[in-house]
């Protein structure tokens, strides 16, 4: 975003180089859970192609993509792009994580059975349903950005229940806090998904859907990686309880941050009616 609406030279220098560090980190990354995913070296390999093929499909994506904006738009527009993807990257994150850990409490700290817990995550399954279908309906009448932003918000609340849910409190809380979570996910992803494909060439639309895709695949499974990994330092020190408490504490603070991010950089996406 800095880049996008840099107002001098060497403003610009600097987000572009801010972003070539996060962009550094991609490889290592993202080579290490390929490393500890694929024990076999036969998938490995296999895993590796694709993850290299991934970087050559971005590599010839990528110009058409900014060329086409560069036609139609002011030059910030190509920044532009990527904010989408790394608020759904950002989603998948915290949210699978958080998942996991409401799995975790209800089976380990309330002692349901496996059936149990996935009842209890049930109603959850069902908002994120009910969310997905109605948000392109809505967007009808109501701005994208405003929309996604009080999804976001409501997705917040959701986890500032999880956050201070206890055992005692039975596992109707946990299921409540939840299901809020996924009610106002619904959104973010329809809405931002069909911002990523609707901002590229008709012919280059299957390519932007396999990035969205990936990009939520990925989010999930770097979010176990590392939201996780410090959820089950806590959960081994702490106990289950504190970890889903960390986990959905960090997730609630980190969707209140982007509930103003949204509302400021989306307002001038206009409703699909449009």
């Amino acid at each position: 975003m800095v880049a996008a609406f840099s107002t001098s030279a060497g403003m610009l220098i600097v987000a572009r180089g801010a972003l070539g560090i996060a962009g550094a980190t991609l490889a290592p990354s993202t080579l290490s859970l390929i490393g500890t995913m694929f024990a076999d070296p036969r998938q490995r390999a296999e895993a590796i192609g694709i993850w290299a093929g991934c970087f050559t499909v971005g590599a010839i994506v990528g110009p058409v993509v900014g060329g086409f904006m560069l036609e139609h738009f002011w030059w910030g527009s190509v920044f532009l792009l990527g904010v989408p993807a790394m608020v759904l990257l950002l989603f998948s994150m915290l949210g699978g994580t958080t998942m996991l850990f409401v799995a975790q409490f209800f089976q380990l700290a309330q002692h349901l059975s496996p059936v149990g817990a996935a009842l209890g995550l049930l109603p959850g399954m069902a908002a994120s349903t009910v969310s997905f279908l109605a948000a392109p309906v809505l967007a009808r009448r109501v701005r994208p950005g405003r929309l996604i932003a009080g999804g976001v918000a409501l997705a917040a609340s959701g986890m500032a229940v999880l956050a201070f849910v206890e055992p005692a409190a039975g596992p109707g809380w946990p299921a409540l806090g939840f299901a809020v979570t996924s009610l106002g996910v619904g959104p973010m992803v329809a809405l931002g998904t069909d911002l990523v494909v609707g901002s590229v060439p008709v012919r280059k639309a299957g390519a932007a859907a396999s990035l969205a895709q990936t990009v939520n695949e990925f989010g999930y499974a770097f979010g176990l990686a590392t939201v996780g990994t410090l959820g089950n330092a806590v959960v081994r020190s702490h106990g289950l309880p504190d970890g889903l408490h960390v986990v959905a504490g960090l997730a609630a603070v980190a969707f209140a941050v982007l509930v103003f991010f949204v509302a400021r950089h989306l307002r001038s996406v206009r409703t699909l009616a449009a």
